[in-house]
């Protein structure tokens, strides 16, 4: 309990993130440390806020540091404003409610989508393939798909990534999209799993008793660049004969024309590879679940349920690569 109701998960995720952890190391000095600093942060984003009576706050994040600042803010009636980069471009998140906070950026609603002209939609849908294209040519300056696409170019297909895993070829390949292990886990309102070494661990719980498909785990592309723990250091698959890692200097264009499907929390890997026709299933709230052109789950138990299954085969590709670039 937090004050002012400040969601613990923000508080979590500040320690997560300083740690430098794929899950929080309780027994560590710095826990505490973190825990005293966070709620000092509490308070002194309270008091600034009812000495001042802003209508209007200006913050890097809405959360880890400044989270505090925004959530007090918001409760006041002030309204929140955090700019950020996408597709080369500035963009502003606008925040009037606490509610909003989970929601990490404005974007389109199915409805808004589907009340677009048709003439409007199409433009959209070309465009947004324009996008996605020249991010999976690595020809952009955001961090994320340059080091996916840009610096990582080794060629690869099919059939040399399942000499290499010694798997057969036959067989579909779903490659699991892991995210920095500390990176905000509940940006988005994860609630599904407490942090994403316990996604990955109930996949592989699945995935070493499912052999009717090879599993592909795939480590975020910032991971390096980060420091910290690596999948290698957290999971053991060696004794698997259907489950490998992905190897870091393959291309990521290249990985997604290679496979079947993609299991992802709420990486941007949903609409890249939708938008080249790869099925994707989401395993916790994000934002674009809610869009349509991914596979959702209702709970923990449905998403452990469902990647035990071929859950790809009935999805409308064609349908849902029109939709996913549209949005973009």
């Amino acid at each position: 309990n937090l004050p002012g109701g400040i969601p613990a998960s923000l508080l979590y995720d500040f320690i997560l993130r300083h740690q430098r952890s794929a899950t929080i190391k309780f027994s560590d000095p710095s826990y505490l440390e973190l825990c005293q600093k966070y709620l000092q942060y509490c308070r002194a984003a309270e008091d600034i806020v009812n000495e001042l009576g802003p209508t209007a706050i200006i913050a890097s994040h809405a959360l880890s540091a400044t989270g505090p600042l925004v959530w007090f803010g918001l409760l006041k009636g002030a309204r929140v404003i955090v700019p950020f980069g996408a597709n080369g471009v500035a963009w502003y998140w606008s925040l009037t409610d606490t509610k909003q906070i989970f929601d990490l950026q404005d974007r389109p609603t199915y409805e808004e989508i589907n009340l677009l002209p048709d003439d409007k939609r199409k433009d959209l849908r070309e465009l947004g393939k324009k996008i996605i294209n020249r991010r999976l040519d690595g020809d952009v300056q955001e961090f994320g798909p340059r080091k996916a696409f840009r610096e990582r170019h080794a060629f690869v297909d099919r059939i040399s990534l399942c000499k290499k895993m010694s798997w057969k070829i036959e067989k579909p390949i779903v490659a699991v999209y892991i995210s920095n292990w500390f990176d905000f886990p509940h940006t988005y309102g994860m609630r599904n799993f407490s942090n994403f070494l316990d996604w990955i661990n109930s996949i592989l719980e699945v995935a070493r008793k499912t052999s009717h498909c090879n599993w592909l785990l795939k480590p975020h592309p910032c991971d390096k660049w980060y420091g910290g723990v690596t999948i290698e250091q957290l999971v053991d698959v060696e004794n698997s004969d259907h489950i490998g890692i992905a190897n870091d200097s393959w291309s990521g264009k290249y990985v997604l024309k290679a496979i079947d499907a993609v299991i992802t929390c709420h990486g941007t890997i949903g609409l890249e590879a939708t938008s080249m026709g790869v099925p994707v299933l989401v395993s916790d709230r994000g934002w674009y679940d809610t869009i349509g052109f991914v596979k959702t789950v209702r709970n923990r138990d449905d998403f452990i349920n469902k990647i035990a299954t071929s859950w790809w085969v009935d999805m409308d590709m064609r349908r849902n690569q029109d939709l996913a670039n549209t949005f973009i």
